[in-house]
């Protein structure tokens, strides 16, 4: 579990300075809360 976590960190945080290298990281941003808010898990 801890690999997967650090393994997710390092992802996101590789997504996060890209975008700002970019200058689009208002967009990355808004496109990774609309992905959190959406989960993968169906409602009950």
């Amino acid at each position: 579990l801890t690999w997967h976590n650090l393994q997710y960190y390092q992802d996101l945080m590789a997504g996060m300075r890209d975008a700002i290298a970019e200058g689009r990281f208002r967009a990355w941003e808004a496109e990774f809360h609309a992905g959190r808010s959406e989960g993968d898990i169906p409602p009950l």
